[in-house]
This record gives C-alpha cells, sequence and structure tokens, in this order.
C-alpha cells in the first residue's frame, strides 16, 4: 500500500493597512507664582551662562581647523525639562542635534552657526534659552579620548587609532573635513591607513598622544579618537588528533539535484572574513573573491586548517557536503598577520557588495569596547537593509579549563563579543549535536565555550545572543573536539569533524537565510522580513544562552498550520500638532478559519534613528489584536506583560481553551520611542518592521488548514493572495 502523500503549503504575503489617527494631549500648567519665579531667575543667573556663551563661541572662533559656517559644542539640559522646552532651546540657538551623549538626552552635541550664536555673545541669552539650560561648552578631550586608548603605552610609540567626525553632518561636509584631516596628518608625518565613505565619517591613522591632543586643540569637527578594534577568531583551538579525510568523487563536485532552486539561481552570501580557497565543494559555488586593499591575495589567510573557508562551505552547503543553497562572495578582512584592518574592512565589505548580496557572514569579532565605532557598524547595517550574521565570540580557553566543573552555568559570565552585540546584528551562539565519553557538553546542549548576555545599557529589554546554531562540543582536560565538532571542509580540502566555535555556528544561520530569500526574498523587501520567518521557525526559547531558540528548515507548512507574512514602515506618533498627537500604526488583516487553537506572532524591527553614539535600541512596538465581533477592546495575548518590553524581536501568541477563534483577526502594530525625543527628530524616524504570523490547528483535519484560509480569503475578499499554494510530497 502506498503511504499517503502530505500536501506542503507557502506562506501568504498580506500588505498592511496604514492608519493615522489624533489624541488629545495634555495642555495648560500651574499658576503664575512671582516669588518662585524671581527665585528661579536667581537661581539660573548663578550658570553664568553669558559668560560661557562668549568664551565657547571665542575659543571655537580661534581653531584653525574648522567649519567657516557652523560651530560644534556641547549644551546640556535640564532633567526632566519638556521636551517642547528642548525644541524651543534648538530653535532660537538655530542649533541642530547630532548626537545625544548620555542616556537621558540631555547632554547634547549640536552645532549652530557662527552668526546666530554671535548676536548672544553680544546681547546674551533670552530667558527662555537660560532657563532650561546648565551649561554651553566645547567637547573635552576627556571625552573624546577613550578609555581604552587613554590606558595604552602611546606616549611615545604611535598606534593606530580611529578618529570619528561629528555624526550626522552632511556628506559634502564629511568628505572635506576627511580631506583636511589627511593633510594635516601628512603635514605631521604620520601615516593615514584609510578614510572611509563620507557617511562614515572615519579616518584611519597611526599617530601617538602628543598628535592627538594638539588635533584636538586645533580641530573642532573631530568628535573622538579611539583604539583600533583589531580582529578576533571565533573559532576555539584545540588539540587536533582526528583524522582527516580527502574529498574524492561525489564530494568533491557540485550536485544540485536536492537543492531548492537551480544552480544558476542561488542566492549569494557575503563571507566577510579571512579569505576563501576554491577547493572541490565550492567549485561552481564561488561569486567572486574580494579583499581590503591591505592584503596581497584573496586566500584564506589562516594557517592550519583555515577559517574563511571553512565557514564559506557552511554557509553553501551547511554540514558535511549537504546540497547548495547558497553561493558565495568572498570578502577577507583578515589574515594571521594583519589584524588592523578587519573593522574598517567589514564596513568597506558591507558598501562594496550590498548590491549582489542580502546577507553577510562574519565570524571575525572585536573584544575592545569602542562604542562609536560599532554605532557606525550598525547604522550600516540598518541603513543597507541587510542580514548580517555574526558569531557570538568564544570564551578563552584558559577560563573553560578553570570553570568547565561548573558548566554550564559559568557561560553567562561571558557576555557575547562585538559587533555580535550590535541591535541590528544577529549575534549566534553555539549549541552542540554530538557528544562521547569525556565530553563536558551532553548532546543537544549548549556548547562550553559559547557566549551569553550583552554589557550594552542602551540595549534594554534586548537578549543576546539572539539564536543559536551547531557549533560543536570538547572534552575536559585536553578541550579536544575529535568527532564532536562541526563537519565540514578545511582550507586545503581535507574533510574535518572536529571544527568548534561559534565561527562555525553564524554561517550555518546564514544558510537558513539564503534558504529564505531563495524561495520568498524577490517579495519581501525588508531585511526584517527574512528574519521574522527564521525566528518563527525556532524551537526551545527557555533558554537565553540559545536567544530566540534553535531554528529548523522552515519554507512551507503542513496541513496543520498557516503562515502569513507582512512588513512595512511606521512613522513614530508626532507631537508638533497643537495639544494633539498624531498616531500611526499598521494593521494586519488575518482571516481564521474554524478549528484554529494557536496564533503565534514573531515581529521584528528596525528605525533610522542616529542619533546616539554608541549601539542602542531606540523604538519598540506594541502589538493589538482585534477580534471581529469583539470590537470593544483588544485581546490580550498570552504574554501581555512584555508588550511593553523593549526589544527589537518580540513573541506574542493568543490561544482559547475552549472558544472558538474563528474571525476576522486584525495585529494593529504600534511604534514608540524608548526614550523622549524632540518633536523634530520624531518627524524624521521610521520604523521597519518584518511579520510572521502562524496559525495551529487543534487537532488535525483533512482539509489542510491553508485551503481552509484560502477559501475564506475568496469569501471575504481581504486579500489579494501574491503566492501560490505549492503542494509537494
Amino acid at each position: 500500500m502506498n503511504e499517503r502523500k502530505i500536501p506542503r503549503f507557502d506562506f501568504f504575503i498580506v500588505p498592511p493597512e496604514e492608519r493615522k489617527w489624533q489624541v488629545g494631549k495634555p495642555h495648560g500648567g500651574p499658576e503664575y507664582d512671582k516669588e518662585a519665579y524671581e527665585q528661579r531667575k536667581r537661581e539660573i543667573e548663578t550658570r553664568n551662562l553669558d559668560e560661557k556663551v562668549r568664551a565657547t563661541t571665542a575659543s571655537l572662533r580661534q581653531k584653525e581647523i574648522r567649519d567657516p559656517r557652523n560651530l560644534y559644542f556641547v549644551i546640556q539640559i535640564e532633567k526632566d525639562t519638556a521636551v517642547s522646552k528642548i525644541h524651543n532651546v534648538l530653535e532660537k540657538l538655530s542649533a541642530t542635534v547630532h548626537a545625544n551623549l548620555d542616556k537621558n538626552h540631555m547632554l547634547l552635541l549640536v552645532s549652530a552657526p557662527e552668526q546666530s550664536l554671535h548676536r548672544y555673545e553680544i546681547a546674551g541669552l533670552p530667558l527662555a534659552i537660560k532657563e532650561p539650560l546648565i551649561d554651553f561648552r566645547e567637547l573635552r578631550p576627556s571625552e573624546q579620548i577613550s578609555k581604552e586608548l587613554e590606558n595604552k603605552n602611546w606616549d611615545k610609540m604611535p598606534r593606530p587609532v580611529i578618529l570619528h567626525l561629528i555624526p550626522n553632518i552632511e556628506t559634502s561636509d564629511a568628505e572635506s573635513y576627511l580631506n583636511r584631516l589627511s593633510k594635516y596628518f601628512e603635514s605631521m608625518n604620520c601615516k593615514v591607513l584609510q578614510v572611509s565613505h563620507p557617511d562614515d565619517g572615519m579616518l584611519f591613522a597611526q599617530i601617538d598622544r602628543k598628535v592627538a591632543e594638539d588635533l584636538l586643540k586645533r580641530a573642532n569637527y573631530v568628535f573622538k579618537i579611539h583604539d583600533l578594534p583589531l580582529g578576533i577568531l571565533s573559532s576555539s583551538s584545540p588539540k587536533r588528533t582526528s583524522k582527516r579525510f580527502h574529498i574524492t568523487g561525489k564530494a568533491s563536485s557540485v550536485d544540485s539535484a536536492g537543492s531548492l532552486v537551480p544552480l544558476a539561481q542561488l542566492p549569494p552570501i557575503c563571507v566577510v572574513d579571512s579569505g576563501v580557497n576554491e577547493i572541490p565543494p565550492l567549485s561552481g559555488l564561488i561569486i567572486e573573491c574580494r579583499k581590503h586593499p591591505s592584503f596581497s591575495d584573496s586566500d584564506d589567510g589562516v594557517e592550519g586548517d583555515g577559517h574563511g573557508t571553512s565557514i564559506a562551505c557552511l554557509a553553501a552547503r551547511g554540514e558535511g557536503n549537504g546540497s547548495p543553497r547558497a553561493k558565495i562572495i568572498s570578502y577577507k578582512i583578515y589574515s594571521d598577520g594583519n589584524r588592523n584592518d578587519a573593522f574598517a574592512g567589514m564596513m568597506d565589505a558591507i558598501r562594496s557588495c550590498l548590491s549582489m548580496s542580502r546577507i553577510f557572514t562574519s565570524s571575525i569579532v572585536f573584544e575592545v569596547d569602542e562604542l562609536p565605532a560599532y554605532a557606525r557598524l550598525d547604522r550600516l547595517i540598518q541603513r543597507a537593509n541587510i542580514c548580517f550574521v555574526s558569531s557570538a565570540g568564544n570564551i578563552p580557553r584558559t577560563d573553560i579549563l578553570n570553570n568547565c566543573s561548573s558548566y554550564p552555568s559559568y557561560i553567562r559570565n561571558f557576555p557575547v563579543i562585538h559587533p555580535a552585540q550590535n541591535v541590528h546584528v544577529i549575534g549566534v551562539g553555539a549549541i552542540t549535536r554530538k557528544d562521547k565519553v569525556g565530553s563536558i557538553a551532553p548532546k543537544d546542549a549548549i556548547s562550553p565555550f559559547t557566549r551569553c548576555g550583552k554589557t550594552l545599557t542602551r540595549l534594554h529589554d534586548v537578549n543576546k545572543p539572539d539564536v543559536a546554531e551547531h557549533g560543536g562540543n570538547i572534552c575536559y582536560g585536553d578541550l579536544n573536539s575529535d568527532g564532536i565538532g562541526v563537519s565540514s571542509y578545511c582550507k586545503d580540502g581535507r574533510y574535518s569533524e572536529s571544527l568548534v566555535g561559534t565561527s562555525f555556528s553564524a554561517p550555518l544561520i546564514a544558510g537558513r537565510l539564503a534558504e529564505i530569500v531563495a524561495k520568498y526574498g524577490g517579495q519581501l523587501r525588508n531585511a526584517e522580513t527574512l528574519q521574522a520567518i527564521l525566528y518563527m521557525s525556532c524551537m526551545d526559547r527557555n533558554n537565553p544562552c540559545v536567544g530566540n531558540g534553535i531554528p529548523r528548515p522552515f519554507l512551507t507548512v503542513d496541513g496543520n498550520h498557516a503562515v502569513f507574512v507582512s512588513e512595512g514602515i511606521i512613522p513614530l506618533s508626532d507631537l508638533t500638532a497643537i495639544r494633539y498627537r498624531t498616531m500611526y500604526s499598521n494593521r494586519i488583516p488575518v482571516q481564521v478559519p474554524s478549528g484554529v487553537g494557536r496564533i503565534d506572532l514573531c515581529l521584528v524591527h528596525s528605525d533610522n534613528y542616529d542619533g546616539m553614539v554608541e549601539p542602542s535600541l531606540d523604538t519598540y512596538l506594541q502589538v493589538k489584536a482585534w477580534k471581529s465581533g469583539r470590537e470593544g477592546s483588544p485581546v490580550p495575548s498570552v504574554q501581555e506583560s512584555i508588550q511593553h518590553s523593549k526589544v527589537n524581536i518580540k513573541f506574542l501568541s493568543w490561544q482559547f481553551e475552549k472558544k472558538s477563534m474563528e474571525a476576522l483577526w486584525t495585529f494593529e502594530i504600534i511604534p514608540e520611542s524608548t526614550v523622549e525625543l524632540a518633536p523634530s527628530v520624531r518627524r524624521e524616524v521610521k520604523v521597519r518592521y518584518g511579520c510572521a504570523i502562524m496559525l495551529t490547528s487543534r487537532v488535525s483535519r483533512l482539509s489542510p488548514l491553508s485551503e481552509r484560509i484560502r477559501q475564506a480569503m475568496r469569501r471575504w475578499g481581504l486579500v489579494q493572495e501574491t503566492l501560490n499554494s505549492l503542494r509537494a510530497s
């Protein structure tokens, strides 16, 4: 008797409905108290703000390396000042905010036309400006030179550093400033290592402390000088005693028979790592090999087994010699002999290859906490609308040996390192798939070397890593991984089952994203939508050290499930209308048929706000679920307590024990900021999101859930399908 074939169904893609409405704002204020008013005036005068304006303006005007039109300076606003008063100060100063220097957004780096400040030099500041203002000053060298750099011995020995321009300036201004600084360093006989794209506003140079301090005295548009992050590999290095196998026969050829799409249509993954060797398993899968200009070749630059080659194999084929799921663009940013150019190379790789690939993966990480650099990287990833996958980093071998007896509790003492901590980076931790006698971790558990947690305070409730995949296991004592590691190929084509590290977890996640792009990428615009589908596939979300879980293949659903996918861009609420607050949201309609017992929603978002000088989460999303027949109030989710959680990845579910869920459901997505923003800033902030909603039947039924939904959609004419159902065994 033939086995019954199980039908599989593609996802439904639903366009959101945009919504805009107004709500009243509180108005009015306390009654006038003359005595309190006079006391307040006397207190304000003790701040000597007029003198500070004159001294600051005169000092900035004397700097030889400055903008001829604008002056850059710092103002400090009194705590708990109303946003409207801050807006008034900026307006009267004709000032533009370039960055918030504290978490409360009360210490602001701003610029103003010199002519605008000149009149206040003569006449003094009006009370309307003075009242909320505590300080008016230049940037201080202690704020400009990083603490990491201060701890280095660079008094006489020049070292590579990154100079940051004032953030959020016009591209033409940035280009002019970078050219001027390059010429200055040449005149000082200092080596300029690289000049970034003007939009990134960075210059890499080899200088000592005296040159840096002299520059800060002369220049007005240098924001920060900090240590250059050195690249670090995220692969562990246990003693290798395992047998290596040379590739023979089918293992050395590209076989696309089991691939989801024809070989020519495989999506590209950009591997930003140590370079790639063209070994047989990658034959026909490498589109192009590029490199940072500091390297002479694009080959794998790590001795022994290599690094980037194994990562490329895992991204393209998964473990072993699986069917191809992606092609490879290699961009070399690291070698054993050159770690200095890894960060600059990472930025260059994104700009160079973003027109060719939507997925980037790198297992080069940075331990130095130079947050302005990582903030620039985070903003570039968001603007490029790409999925950037990064390994979470590994616990050092000595620390594993000292702590392995307390596995797994010690892992939480070692937070994820950069750039995987960035909010817009998909940070990947490691789990085991195998064990043996003497291994530290059991099968299907957290890898002994993986990292967990974060140090960045401005990520609010965000958990790191974001997700986990197979990264191998190691043994007590010599930490060997023979036979219990990740299975892939070394740079000379040898096969190994002993690769361990979060280095090898990250490309497996990139490969999962490539499968989604291969099937749905042409219809999905937002990188966040690809991520929402990835996270919806995840299992085992209970352990924070695996983030949002461990993904499974998730391109179609069976007869007991249906998935709706939606995406959009929503403005933040606008506070500028008198006595009104203009609100914006998107609504996603989903027709839920009879027999559904559970609704799960995964929502991923990012935003274009760039006023922070370290990686930060600046917005979050709330979700209200409305059910037809119950219009009076939204239906609370099972996890209603996390509605206001400040995260960029949110999971919610709805489940009725006895009542029917059959109805037209509408999921309303409402953005909000994590901190108070000035009205002029809020108007510019846009939240980009991707959403996956999965329906699950209470019990298996003869009529597939997708077919019942399709019939209901046709009946109601609610949405127009953009994907056809695909049935396959």
